[in-house]
């Protein structure tokens, strides 16, 4: 999340202009015979253009011969090219002058003692500010979802609707399923609608909005389910009846599928009307509440089965575990925390064997 400390004064601004300055002089040290040799060409050579040569882009600098003028209009020149100009730095008489725009008059006295009326067509070496940066989320909001700690009010579908963030589809295959909305919801499941259509990654920060969890490790858990392909089917078995009947055209046939492998066998709620194999959107809802639920302490359960340690409330990876293995810290769930970890710090969403 981006942080904005609000405006700064005119003396912060003079002290990084001075510092870029400074910088810039050191490296173009080098180039003062060049500027020297440029400057009394710029008198003799016509120029179409205010500013021409090295045109700096934001946050760097660069040569440039200007047809000349007040400092006000060499902003405006430069805001031409897309700089806005910090400083400005010549030669003269062998000397090095600069100007830092919007410094205090002591800053530029020797610069505006020897060129009161402006500049005349010469070359200069141009320093531009660097892009400003983004203005900080509004109150409350963030740029990405992060885990809400238990008891957090949760957001609501139609508000983490507005809050996703524009991302492209990696995953064409997933068309269909992913503009299939979740029809009524479960009695036991109220708050599961899969109301929601996107991108698969947009459908992944939705149901990470609305349930409170950090969308990457949210990306890197799916990606460990399917690969993000909803269509992927998984946990085979000859016992059809541990199968959803639209799964059951031959055997073996797969007890859990979709996005997050939603498994018939233990979650038979989310196959109301079909909806854990027709939406990805209610795949991904129903699977994270299922996290939420654990996350919120109301899996008691937990401690009257076999466990590597006493569940509590709060604990993202052993809730993350808890999917996996429907048990609390034993070695399959440490396992599987291990290797959605592992594409957590790879990204794995972002590498180009995933996109492929």
């Amino acid at each position: 999340m981006s942080t904005h400390d609000g405006p700064r004064s005119s003396e912060a601004r003079s002290s990084e202009a001075l510092s870029s300055a400074s910088f810039a002089r050191l490296l173009v040290a080098a180039a003062i015979v060049v500027a020297t040799l440029l400057s009394a060409a710029g008198h003799a050579t016509a120029q179409t253009a205010p500013l021409s040569g090295d045109i700096p882009g934001p946050g760097s600098f660069g040569l440039v011969s200007w047809t000349g003028g007040s400092l006000d209009q060499l902003e405006l020149d430069a805001a031409s090219v897309g700089c806005r100009p910090s400083a400005v730095w010549v030669t003269e008489a062998g000397q090095f002058l600069g100007h830092v725009f919007d410094a205090p008059a002591f800053v530029n006295a020797a610069f505006t003692a020897r060129f009161p009326q402006g500049l005349a067509a010469r070359a200069l070496i141009l320093v531009c500010q660097p892009d400003p940066a983004p203005p900080a989320p509004p109150p409350g909001t963030s740029a990405r979802f992060e885990t809400l700690s238990p008891g957090s009010p949760l957001r609501s579908g139609a508000e983490c609707a507005t809050r996703v963030r524009s991302t492209p589809e990696i995953r064409p295959g997933n068309a269909t399923y992913n503009a299939t909305r979740g029809t009524s919801p479960h009695d036991s499941t109220p708050r599961v609608d899969g109301d929601f259509t996107g991108t698969t990654d947009e459908l992944i920060q939705w149901a990470a909005c609305k349930w409170g969890i950090d969308e990457d490790v949210a990306r890197a858990q799916v990606a460990i389910e399917s690969w993000w392909h909803q269509t992927t089917e998984g946990d085979r078995t000859s016992d059809a009846a541990d199968c959803h009947p639209d799964l059951r055209a031959s055997l073996p046939c797969p007890e859990s599928i979709g996005l997050m492998q939603v498994r018939y066998l233990f979650h038979g709620e989310a196959y109301e009307d079909s909806n854990a194999i027709r939406s990805s959107a209610y795949n991904l809802d129903y699977a994270f509440s299922v996290w939420r639920s654990c996350y919120e302490g109301e899996l008691t359960w937990l401690n009257t089965v076999e466990r590597g340690a006493d569940y509590v409330a709060g604990d993202l990876w052993g809730c993350t575990g808890v999917w996996f293995s429907g048990r609390w810290y034993t070695q399959p769930a440490i396992d599987y925390n291990a290797r959605v970890r592992d594409y957590l710090d790879q990204r794995i969403w972002e590498t180009d064997n995933f996109a492929n």
